[in-house]
């Protein structure tokens, strides 16, 4: 469903603030649902320290995320909602992740991306 723009957008190189696991998820989205939910972060990290110390600051991958979907006006779902926000273990650790089609979550690797997460908690974007 949403495949070509995981490709088109996670293919890219990784580089921190531009195509990393959050901003990466976040422009998939963005494509889709017309906006970015991390535009207020976008180069407030540059490094892996840097971004670690944003993500350490606000509690936590799952707390900061949690907390930019209610200011947004994201719902929280169950289930795997194409277009939808997700945050799961990747063996990294926490990463944001990007549902492309029912079942399937996927995350930006070092070179791309890798599927076949499971996401703690996953939020969609519902229009008032």
């Amino acid at each position: 469903m949403f495949w070509h723009i995981v490709e088109a957008v996670m293919l890219r190189p990784m580089e921190w603030s531009v195509s990393d696991c959050c901003t990466a998820a976040c422009d998939a989205f963005g494509r889709v649902h017309g906006f970015d939910p991390m535009a207020d972060f976008r180069g407030t990290y540059r490094d892996r320290a840097s971004a670690e110390a944003v993500i350490a600051g606000a509690g936590g991958m799952l707390a900061l995320a949690a907390r930019i979907a209610a200011q947004r006006g994201f719902a929280e779902t169950g289930v795997s909602v194409p277009g939808a926000l997700g945050v799961g273990f990747t063996g990294l650790g926490d990463s944001l992740l990007f549902c492309p089609e029912p079942g399937e979550w996927v995350a930006k690797s070092r070179r791309g991306f890798a599927g076949g997460f499971t996401p703690e908690r996953a939020w969609i974007w519902e229009p008032q």
